[in-house]
């Protein structure tokens, strides 16, 4: 039985994803590499970042992979590996085929250095990306090993105290969040938090009208700062905040479950694996053309033409990893019930 989607988080992932393809749009699309907001702009959208969304699907991974769940550790860690491993590598395969049929010193081979390399050098990259969670061709894939490790960690903390009292298990896991900074594993901490915001959220504190809407106003303390690791701390502490308090106003629920959120919130895994290479690809092709600096309105237009081109692979993706892929890892990793 499929599990069932919490659609206001569905909606929360589409926003949050939505927001990275705009950024990685600029910096691929445009001469505004490090996506920098000038004059009034920057002022309004400092500290929303694309690490801030990391942040937040790092805090959504941790809470669901707290659920309680019939699965093994190792099925869990299996299936979670395969997932990632197997459509990583097959989409830099795809990807390392592009370079070679795209003329010698396209943007997309200038973007990544490793494709012009011999095959005896770009091939064990590409598998070391998948299976050993390295991202040297697909850099964008940095946060992939946090993903998986954050959620196997969560699911054996949540395994070991499932039954415990409330209290216990906060401890255990305010201690597997000190214990992944300390061994400078943020985003694997950032994890943890996930795990936090479910039992804050089962908790079910009552809330006082004033104390929402405080908490509100406390988030642009939180995130406005530079890019750096305590402000990443930071935008993972207000990303439970925000989740928080949307999980005390339906009202806000509501609204992040109107459709299409939820539906290309419930995808957003395959946009994050695609985005980039449809993003690289398109503008190789067009400068071939010629049209890879439109005028200013022309922007506009071309962003409507990237993103249509991301959903659509987005869209083709899953359905063909729904009907080939994941029936077959679905099976193996059944078949992994012990421990």
């Amino acid at each position: 039985m499929p599990r069932r989607r919490i659609e206001w988080m569905d909606g929360v992932r589409c926003l949050a994803m939505f927001w990275i393809l705009f950024v990685h749009f600029i910096a691929v699309f445009t001469t505004n590499t490090n996506v920098r907001f000038p004059g009034t702009l920057g002022l309004l959208l400092f500290g929303i970042s694309g690490k801030l969304m990391v942040a937040m699907f790092c805090v959504l991974s941790g809470y669901f992979a707290s659920k309680p769940s019939q699965h093994s550790i190792l099925s869990y860690a299996l299936r979670r590996w395969l997932f990632f491993a197997v459509q990583i590598l097959i989409i830099e395969l795809v990807y390392y085929a592009a370079s070679l049929l795209l003329p010698q010193g396209s943007y997309l081979s200038r973007q990544c250095l490793i494709l012009s390399e011999p095959p005896s050098v770009v091939l064990p990259a590409i598998l070391g990306d998948a299976f050993l969670l390295k991202a040297q061709v697909l850099q964008t894939y940095w946060c992939v090993d946090d993903f998986i490790f954050g959620g196997i960690v969560v699911m054996i903390g949540q395994k070991l105290v499932h039954d415990r009292p409330l209290l216990v298990r906060i401890a255990v896991c305010m201690l597997l969040f000190a214990a992944s900074l300390a061994l400078d594993r943020l985003w694997i901490g950032i994890c943890m938090l996930g795990w936090l915001l479910r039992l804050l959220l089962e908790v079910r504190i009552p809330f006082k009208p004033v104390v929402l809407p405080a908490l509100v106003l406390l988030l642009p303390w939180l995130i406005r700062r530079g890019e750096c690791e305590p402000t990443y701390l930071m935008d993972g502490i207000a990303c439970v905040i925000a989740l928080l308090v949307a999980g005390n106003w339906p009202w806000l629920q509501r609204m992040l479950s109107v459709q299409p959120l939820p539906f290309w919130g419930a995808r957003t895994f395959e946009m994050f694996l695609l985005h980039i290479p449809v993003y690289q690809v398109f503008e190789s092709l067009l400068q071939v053309c010629g049209l890879h600096r439109p005028p200013t309105a022309g922007y506009v237009l071309l962003f409507v033409l990237a993103l249509s081109l991301v959903l659509l692979a987005t869209y083709g993706w899953r359905k063909m990893s729904e009907r080939f892929f994941l029936p077959v890892l679905n099976r193996l990793c059944n078949k992994c019930t012990w421990f």
